[in-house]
């Protein structure tokens, strides 16, 4: 009678994708596709506006030019999503592995990303929060 360990060992090479979890990823592939849609409809509006500001020098001048490097840095994980989206639902209906491992590889890129973006931005408030009760209490 075979162990578990030597169970493990022979199927660790091997992954089955039944029929059931094509259609969960497929779905999964579905909405992401939306929700990256959705984003970079998002990035057009705010980089119309990062223009428009930006062209009012008077007043929103900084903001615009603000607005534009927010664009730039927030295409970087909408353009991950979409490549997971497209790859990993084009690998699995082909069975291709390669398309499929692309996909997955996009989307740990996108969350890791999304990780550091949410370090810096909680580290940046801290400060914030740091340097404003140094002043309260000054």
């Amino acid at each position: 009678m075979e162990t578990i360990e030597e169970n493990k060992e022979k199927t660790i090479d091997t992954l089955v994708f039944n029929e059931e979890v094509k259609v969960y990823v497929l779905e999964i592939t579905k909405w992401t596709k939306f929700l990256s849609i959705l984003g970079f409809i998002g990035i057009s509006v705010m980089a119309a506006v990062g223009i428009f500001m930006l062209f009012d020098n008077h007043r929103y001048g900084y903001a615009g030019l603000i607005f534009l490097i927010i664009n730039l840095i927030y295409f970087i994980p909408i353009n991950y999503l979409l490549r997971f989206a497209l790859n990993t639902k084009e690998g699995v209906e082909k069975d291709n592995q390669n398309l499929l491992i692309y996909g997955i590889s996009s989307l740990k890129s996108h969350y890791k990303f999304v990780g550091i973006m949410a370090i810096v931005v909680l580290s940046f408030y801290g400060l914030v929060i740091i340097a404003t009760m140094l002043k309260v209490f000054h």
